[in-house]
């Protein structure tokens, strides 16, 4: 492990204990329910709170950068419950380098993730995302077209560590999730929604090796991945529902027989159903500002 896992580990390891005994059931619900919170006031970078952020980027490690982020993220979470609830606390000085009322709610940094590309046709957009499947095989690589999505799109999907609303988070997540040598996606449809004329829905066939020493492999699996846009033609929500379970799916990989049977060839396809639209999913890109 490298020195500059070590240190951001240690730091949000000291941080649990406060952060997750409080919000250990709450930062979740807050992160998947609060969807009616959209403006928000980013964390002072030059704050102690922003200097910790800055350093939980710094880490290489995915899996202990995704735990320090969320660690700050449970800290915010609870620091907004408690003022919210408590009418006397209506600064937060006690917060360091927040100046937010309880009327607007702190968010953490979301950072810039280059250029983007607005105003396409959706058909384009599309096309984007099949070439990001069946060249760049993204969900395995992490190798996704950041042009066409917004820096504060909303990712979320059976995977633990999801709900995210940062694009560099989910990148990162994909990265450090499946060896892309020994894993591959294979898209079998995509279509728009009828209902919708800024939303089309993928449906895949995954077969991942995790990025552990030993390279575990999870038993194949059918997803369904819903893609809704904002009005400058962006991806502002990623949602997505497999065939199997995620106890079923990491079981799989000391025991292949366990749970649900593997997703069958693309042949033989076995379509998943999408997960509904995000309400207000036009709206998430406000809930945090770039760096």
């Amino acid at each position: 492990m490298r020195r500059g896992c070590i240190r951001t580990s240690l730091v949000a390891l000291a941080l649990l204990p406060a952060a997750e005994g409080w919000s250990g059931r709450l930062a979740p619900a807050l992160r998947r329910r609060n969807h009616h919170i959209i403006r928000a006031t980013v964390i002072d970078p030059e704050s102690q709170l922003g200097q910790l952020y800055g350093k939980s980027r710094e880490v290489r490690c995915p899996f202990w950068r995704t735990r320090a982020y969320d660690t700050l993220e449970a800290i915010i979470a609870v620091a907004n419950f408690v003022a919210a609830r408590h009418k006397s606390i209506l600064d937060r000085p006690w917060l360091p380098g927040s100046d937010a009322s309880l009327f607007e709610p702190l968010a953490m940094p979301v950072p810039v993730m280059g250029t983007k590309t607005r105003g396409l046709p959706l058909a384009a957009v599309m096309d984007v995302v099949r070439r990001d499947f069946e060249q760049g095989q993204y969900y395995v690589s992490g190798r996704l077209s950041q042009a066409i999505y917004h820096d504060s799109a909303f990712f979320d999907s059976p995977d633990p560590d999801m709900p995210v609303r940062s694009l560099q988070r989910y990148s990162d997540a994909l990265k450090g999730l499946f060896d892309p040598a020994l894993s591959s996606i294979e898209l079998v449809s995509m279509h728009a929604c009828d209902e919708h004329e800024r939303s089309f829905i993928a449906h895949w066939r995954l077969t991942g090796h995790l990025k552990l020493p030993w390279r575990p492999a999870i038993k194949p699996y059918a997803g369904a991945t819903r893609y809704e846009l904002d009005d400058d033609m962006l991806i502002v929500a990623h949602t997505e529902s497999w065939s199997i379970s995620v106890f079923d799916a990491f079981a799989s990989t000391v025991w292949p027989s366990f749970g649900a049977p593997a997703a069958p060839s693309v042949a033989e396809h076995v379509f998943v159903e999408p997960p509904p639209p995000v309400e207000h999913a036009d709206r998430f890109a406000d809930v945090g500002r770039a760096l």
